[in-house]
């Protein structure tokens, strides 16, 4: 059962470490990564990008490095090298970067990152590539709230983990923003609160979350 947001403002003043996706949490960029899939493998024909388009959608929280050489040798038919999944990655990666940046914030958002408590560690865990990403934040001028950055091919649910070890805190004292399967999963695995943020009301079946948002101005305003 989904507890009321009173008690989450409780539980995020009181946690550790607070653990963020990225897109769809932080900036609303999950359509322009879906729609840069879709021109990616347009070539392949609509079949294809119909395939990678609904992978994508179900599975927000993998990287791309898991996904391209999937959609190219189990959706197109290719024969994988590393040449070729490298040309597909850079071409993403150009596709993308200035895009989220320019992306709308998810409301409130800035409020909640900016006025956080001092004894907090904000953590940022995300399927975007660690280089790109910390070009994105820095150009956002976000970077100095976050205590530590995470950019895939890190596994989210393996950088949980070992962020719990390394400060020997509990996964209870913590709490998680998220909005796929993959970040619930990290959550749930490793003991910690998690937060469902999702503007739509598609919600991932999969996904039983401990407390659910649409925005983080209705958080503030809880």
């Amino acid at each position: 059962m989904v507890k009321v947001l009173t008690d989450l403002k409780v539980v995020f003043n009181d946690a550790k470490i607070v653990f963020w996706d990225f897109d769809g949490v932080i900036k609303d960029s999950v359509d322009v990564k879906t729609q840069a899939f879709m021109e990616l493998f347009d070539i392949h024909g609509s079949n294809v990008v119909q395939k990678v388009v609904t992978h994508h959608l179900k599975n927000g929280g993998i990287s791309r490095f898991e996904k391209i050489p999937l959609y190219l040798e189990s959706f197109a038919g290719q024969k994988l090298n590393d040449n070729i999944i490298a040309i597909y990655l850079e071409k993403l990666s150009n596709m993308v970067e200035q895009k989220v940046i320019d992306s709308p914030w998810v409301p409130g958002v800035l409020n909640v990152i900016k006025n956080k408590k001092f004894n907090q560690i904000f953590i940022l865990v995300t399927g975007t590539p660690h280089d790109e990403i910390r070009i994105i934040i820095e150009t956002l001028k976000i970077n100095r709230y976050f205590d530590i950055i995470y950019g895939s091919p890190s596994k989210k649910e393996t950088i949980v983990k070992q962020c719990l070890g390394s400060s020997a805190v509990s996964g209870i004292d913590c709490l998680y923003f998220g909005d796929s399967y993959t970040d619930f999963s990290a959550a749930k695995t490793n003991g910690v609160p998690f937060v469902y943020v999702n503007s739509s009301n598609d919600m991932d079946k999969r996904i039983i979350p401990n407390y659910m948002i649409q925005n983080f101005k209705e958080f503030i305003d809880a």
